[in-house]
């Protein structure tokens, strides 16, 4: 369904809105489907050090409670 969602580490919301459709996509695949592989990426690591909303930690927390891969660029 989705190859991937990303999200913008300066946005709470933009994490929060990721987090929901990755969840919500979950629900819909069920157990029943074969899982679709998934990435979360945080963009616009370049304003990391003055604008970062989403922390690191968090972004990676729930994508290990979600069983996809993570990055940020």
């Amino acid at each position: 369904l989705l190859p991937f969602t990303r999200y913008d580490i300066t946005s709470a919301e933009s994490f929060a809105a990721a987090q929901k459709l990755v969840t919500d996509v979950q629900q819909i695949e069920g157990s029943d489907n074969a899982p679709c592989p998934k990435l979360l990426i945080g963009t616009k690591s370049d304003q990391a050090d003055t604008s970062r909303a989403v922390r690191t930690t968090d972004a990676i927390a729930f994508a290990e409670r979600a069983h996809i891969a993570w990055v940020e660029t």
